[in-house]
């Protein structure tokens, strides 16, 4: 094969590619589809392998066969995610209305006290709230959230207090307890977002100091702002699918973990200057910024007497294309 037509069949497969994307991209825009972001950005190898095959020097027409073949059984490892991800359970993917709701069974798990805001003239406006309960140590949320703004608030009285204002997009919230020194509580969505472009949702949550807590987070398109500084932070979870993620700890808690998988996201971690802090980052493709930290192995970097402070952080990155910044302050 020539030289000139190696680099137009490359242009070729890369044109499929794109026509590709673009067509999906248009039916998620302009039709009622459902993309569970955190189960499709888990199958991103599959760009890698798109590209490798992109490269093989063989007829255009065979590469563009292969590649619609990988986007097929992509298509299926997808299917199968979501199922998987849902339990084999029937999903209502109807917008919910507000007389809809039905939360959890309260023989089976304790539900916590919902208040919908009846001063306010925002209809779409959901507010939940659990007491706080003495002798609590532990709590730890779990929440997913399609699309739209997500925030830490400042701390509450409560065990915690959220809100949900969203056109969209409703949440049910359910606590319960291991013993008397331990909160789950599960945020889950329970609606659809037609158009990420038109809706505006926007989750905020407040939580008490008192506990140490832990975190698993499921997002889609979302712009977070997560301010831990007041809090006892142990763990952080976070599957990200298109986001812009900025996250701050406090010096509360002597050992954080943080958990973050993304896909084409933005992230940006803000640790104290006085911790020590290990990042083990498995995102190749992907822009970093480590300031101030000393690279000790393939993907590994530590600052701050890490193992020795007094406070440790260990944060975990892996994903697909990203922006990373890991900054001291």
């Amino acid at each position: 094969m020539s030289k000139a037509h190696g680099k137009s069949g490359d242009g070729f497969a890369t044109g499929v590619i794109m026509i590709l994307i673009g067509i999906f991209a248009l039916c998620v825009t302009f039709f009622d589809i459902h993309i569970v972001w955190s189960q499709l950005i888990r199958l991103w190898p599959l760009l890698l392998i798109i590209i490798g095959v992109s490269m093989i020097p063989v007829n255009r027409w065979v590469r563009t066969g292969i590649i619609v073949l990988i986007l097929i059984c992509g298509a299926i490892g997808y299917h199968s995610l979501v199922k998987n991800h849902y339990g084999d359970r029937n999903i209502n993917v109807e917008v919910f209305e507000d007389d809809d709701w039905d939360f959890f069974d309260e023989s089976v798990e304790k539900q916590a006290d919902t208040a919908e805001n009846e001063s306010s003239s925002d209809e779409n406006l959901q507010e939940f709230s659990e007491p706080y309960r003495n002798g609590v140590k532990y709590a730890k949320v779990e929440a997913n959230y399609g699309a739209g703004e997500l925030k830490i608030g400042s701390p509450t009285s409560n065990l915690i207090f959220a809100s949900n204002s969203s056109m969209f997009i409703r949440q049910g919230f359910n606590v319960r307890y291991d013993g008397s020194n331990e909160a789950e509580i599960k945020f889950t969505s329970e609606g659809k977002t037609k158009d990420l472009k038109k809706q505006d949702s926007r989750f905020v949550m407040s939580l008490n100091t008192n506990p140490v807590w832990s975190f698993d987070f499921e997002l889609g398109v979302c712009d977070v702002d997560f301010d831990f500084s007041n809090y006892k932070v142990s763990e952080i979870n976070m599957e990200c699918g298109v986001c812009n993620v900025d996250m701050k700890l406090g010096s509360l808690h002597d050992n954080t973990k943080i958990n973050v998988e993304t896909g084409v996201s933005k992230i940006t971690v803000r640790v104290p200057e006085s911790a020590g802090c290990r990042i083990e980052c498995e995102s190749a493709l992907s822009s970093k910024s480590f300031e101030g930290f000393t690279k000790v192995d393939r993907g590994v970097y530590e600052a701050g007497n890490y193992g020795a402070a007094s406070q440790n952080i260990v944060v975990e990155l892996s994903g697909a294309v990203s922006d990373i910044d890991i900054l001291r302050y």
